[in-house]
C-alpha cells in the first residue's frame, strides 16, 4: 500500500462536496461567467454540471474529437470548456433560442478569446439542425427542451459520422423517468428518447447514473 494518502475534508458529507475537492476550480472567467448568470437568468442552475463538463473534457481528450455540436447553449459555461478542450484545430457549433442568454454568452466567448473556435446559431434546435446537414460532428451534446429529445435523435443521426458520439444529460429527470406514476410531457419524451436510443441498432449506448442521468450512445453503423 502506498504511504500517500489522499485526506479528504471531514466536513466533506456529500457526492457533489467531494468531486469538488478533485475538480480544479473555474478560472476567473468562468467564475464571472457563473456569478452573472445567477444575477441575471430565471434557472442558473441550467448551468453545465461541473462534473459532466469534466468527463467531456476527458471524452474529447481520449477519442480525438475535434467538431462539437452542442444543443442548448444557456449562458455559454459547457460551450467555453468544450472549446478549450477541442485545441486550436478544433470547432465548437452551438444553438441557442434564448436572446439574454445567447447575448451573454457571446460577451463572454469574446472575453475567453474563443469566437474563432465557436459559432453561436440562434434559434430552436429543431428549426437550426436541419440546416446542418453536410456538416458532420465527432459529438453532440444534448441539453436543450427535454420535450424535444425525440425529434432531436432524428435529426442529429444523420449528423454523426460512424464513431461520432451523443451525449445527452438529465435523461432521469430527477427520477421521474423510473417512477411510473410520472407521466408529464417532458418526462415522457424522454423515456421516449432513452427508449428510442437503445432500441437503434446504429447506436450503442449506455446510461450513466449520475448527475441527473447521462446517456453515452457512439453511432456504430
Amino acid at each position: 500500500m502506498s504511504d500517500t494518502l489522499v485526506t479528504v475534508d471531514p466536513a466533506v458529507n456529500n457526492l457533489r462536496e467531494y468531486l469538488e475537492t478533485l475538480f480544479a476550480p473555474d478560472d476567473e472567467l468562468l467564475q464571472a461567467l457563473v456569478r452573472e448568470t445567477y444575477a441575471v437568468t430565471q434557472h442558473p442552475r441550467m448551468l453545465g454540471d461541473r462534473w459532466l463538463c469534466t468527463f467531456m473534457e476527458w471524452f474529447i481528450a481520449t477519442h480525438s474529437v475535434h467538431r462539437v455540436l452542442e444543443l442548448g447553449t444557456f449562458t455559454g459555461y459547457s460551450t467555453i470548456r468544450l472549446a478549450r478542450a477541442v485545441g486550436a484545430t478544433g470547432a465548437v457549433t452551438t444553438l441557442e433560442s434564448s436572446t439574454l442568454h445567447a447575448d451573454i454568452a457571446e460577451k463572454y466567448f469574446a472575453r475567453a478569446e474563443l469566437t474563432t473556435r465557436i459559432t453561436l446559431l440562434r434559434g430552436t434546435a429543431c428549426n437550426l439542425l436541419p440546416t446542418l446537414l453536410g456538416h458532420t460532428f465527432d459529438l453532440v451534446y444534448v441539453d436543450a427542451d427535454k420535450a424535444e429529445y425525440p425529434q432531436y435523435l432524428e435529426l442529429i443521426a444523420p449528423l454523426l459520422d460512424i464513431g461520432g458520439t451523443i451525449i445527452a444529460d438529465n435523461v432521469l429527470w430527477g427520477g421521474k423517468t423510473y417512477t411510473s406514476s410520472e407521466h408529464d410531457v417532458r418526462t415522457n419524451a424522454l423515456r421516449t428518447f432513452n427508449s428510442a436510443l437503445f432500441a437503434n441498432h446504429s447506436f450503442k449506448a449506455t446510461l450513466l447514473p449520475a448527475g441527473d442521468g447521462v446517456i453515452v450512445a457512439t453511432k456504430i453503423k
